[in-house]
């Protein structure tokens, strides 16, 4: 991609020249925030979300999946840092009830699976075909995967006693 001598891309240069909607479908029917994405485009990515890019907004095409999801399935790590600095839901689901997490997992990608947890996403969610994160890492035969899930809620069951363990005190 060609580069301007301000650092901006060529191809968004029109960004600062007049009021382009970049959350505009493609004729692909991605924004440009998820092609990006795809391309790994830290640069633009960065840049398209500080233009008002929605992190949330799904693609025409592929239902209900967004900036984040893709992020996630290509293990995408520092573009799953940028959407959710911006706001991006950790939990935002496709319509078979995909979330980031599952879509992580279905790689492998655990660095990003650690991001996402660390980040508040549900282990629990579950799909439209009855799965959660294990079970979708148990289906596509993620063994890192399962037991980073399996470490994660325990890690989780213990705080939450923890919680209610302090707050049993306090109220007694």
């Amino acid at each position: 991609h060609a580069v301007s001598d301000c650092g901006i891309p060529q191809e968004l240069k029109h960004l600062q020249e007049e009021s382009t909607d970049v959350n505009k479908p493609t004729e692909a029917g991605h924004t440009l925030l998820h092609e990006a994405i795809l391309h790994s485009m830290e640069d633009m990515v960065r840049l398209l979300l500080d233009y008002g890019a929605d992190a949330d907004q799904a693609s025409t095409t592929r239902p209900g999946f967004a900036p984040l999801h893709d992020a996630a399935r290509e293990g995408y790590y520092r573009g799953v840092i940028f959407l959710l600095a911006k706001g991006a839901n950790v939990n935002i689901d496709t319509l078979n009830g995909s979330t980031p997490l599952m879509r992580a997992t279905c790689g492998g990608h655990l660095k990003v699976m650690d991001l996402l947890i660390k980040a508040g996403a549900s282990l629990t969610a579950v799909n439209n075909e009855g799965l959660d994160a294990l079970g979708v890492a148990y289906r596509y035969n993620k063994r890192a995967a399962a037991e980073l899930l399996i470490k994660a809620a325990e890690e989780r069951a213990r705080r939450e006693d923890k919680i209610r363990a302090d707050n049993a005190i306090a109220r007694a």
